[in-house]
């Protein structure tokens, strides 16, 4: 019973749909069997028309999907002979935002409701190479570039609090600006002086740690992020440094560092030191209680 109500509720979602008129500010999907290039996602401008071959002078304000179907189904008959066109109203279950910037495809993406940054930036296809994560412009809609909100990706991928990044909503627009080639070395996270540090000549990722005041007592050794650039190519990896002391000392098999590279200490979720706090603040409550009652029993 409960699957047939299920049903019937997506099937009346479905029917409503693509019943309501359309309006400017709507996205459409085409899908034309067997032909890629009349297959698109396009959007409704103010004027009610499309930027789609066969329907551009076309008014489509008003019109249901069914109805635009059908046109669509008679103007691709005459190019196309025999292939079925479908239309979806995607505006009700999307969002729409813009992204532009340092993306392989610049432009307007679809992405479901409740979608992350890094969601928008992976449809958009974005060129992390040269992607400044810092420093990504956010413009509502309806807003100036004057308004921009400043995004720092970078942060949220060091410490992982996800309150630094915005809620997607449709209509934003996204700006990804090109990072500046640095002559510094980043280092981030559980380090006692996090910051930017010039390159020493062959120094290696424990190095440059150790410029930056050494790891924290809460730093975790065997997932230290290193972000470089060779021979053009972005790399990300995480090294493991404990296990180049294990290896009878093979320390001159560190990874070297770089200009312009980025270092990324994590922190452990539980270091021996406060499990010991844990264990002596027991010990304590305990020795406390037994105090009170032998002391209630006399």
């Amino acid at each position: 019973m409960k699957a047939v109500l299920a049903a019937l509720l997506v099937l009346s979602f479905i029917v409503s749909v693509s019943a309501r008129g359309i309006k400017p500010g709507d996205v459409l999907e085409i899908s034309v069997a067997g032909s890629e290039a009349l297959s698109k996602k396009v959007e409704v401008n103010e004027n009610g028309t499309i930027d789609y071959p066969l329907l551009q002078d076309r008014p489509l304000t008003g019109l249901s999907v069914r109805e635009v179907m059908d046109m669509l189904t008679l103007a691709v008959a005459k190019v196309e002979p025999n292939n079925m066109v479908v239309v979806n109203l995607l505006s009700e279950y999307k969002l729409k935002v813009s992204v532009l910037g340092q993306v392989k495809k610049p432009g307007m993406v679809l992405v479901n409701k409740g979608a992350s940054l890094q969601e928008v930036l992976l449809a958009s296809d974005v060129n992390a190479e040269f992607a400044d994560f810092s420093n990504i412009k956010l413009i509502r809609k309806d807003k100036g570039f004057d308004d921009a909100l400043t995004v720092d990706l970078e942060k949220f991928l060091s410490t992982g609090d996800p309150s630094v990044l915005p809620v997607v909503e449709s209509g934003d627009t996204y700006i990804v600006l090109k990072a500046k080639q640095s002559k510094t070395v980043k280092i981030l996270g559980a380090v006692r002086n996090p910051g930017f540090y010039a390159a020493a000549p062959n120094a290696n990722l424990f190095d440059m740690i150790q410029v930056a005041g050494g790891q924290m007592d809460n730093a975790d050794l065997t997932k230290v992020r290193h972000i470089t650039t060779i021979d053009g190519k972005r790399t990300d990896t995480v090294t493991d440094l404990r296990e180049f002391w294990e290896d009878l000392g093979a320390t001159d098999r560190i990874p070297k560092v770089r200009e312009g590279d980025m270092i990324i200490v994590y922190k452990k979720t539980i270091t021996w030191t406060i499990f010991m706090d844990y264990i002596r603040d027991a010990v304590s409550l305990f020795t406390v209680y037994l105090l009170i009652q032998s002391y209630s029993n006399k």
